[in-house]
């Protein structure tokens, strides 16, 4: 499995999932401009990368383990 930093739109779910600037780069829906800004800073700061590289892993680890999913939806279904 590759460990590379995500980046993606800051709708729906993805910023429950996405900490931004620590598993991954999130940027506003439909703007280029904020797109082409975050992929910047990867481009600017190799370490990032790195930083964000090994966070994906451990941020990944918890997003999908089934404890920590039913919990999240008992959370937003408030049981």
């Amino acid at each position: 499995m590759a460990r590379v930093p995500v980046v993606a739109t800051n709708v729906g779910s993805n910023p429950e999932f996405i900490r931004h600037q620590s598993s991954g780069l999130l940027f506003m829906n439909e703007d280029e401009n904020d797109l082409a800004s975050q992929l910047q800073l990867l481009v600017d700061n190799p370490r990032l990368i790195t930083k964000m590289s090994k966070n994906t892993k451990h941020q990944k680890s918890i997003a999908l383990d089934a404890k920590n999913i039913i919990r999240h939806y008992q959370g937003l279904l408030k049981l």
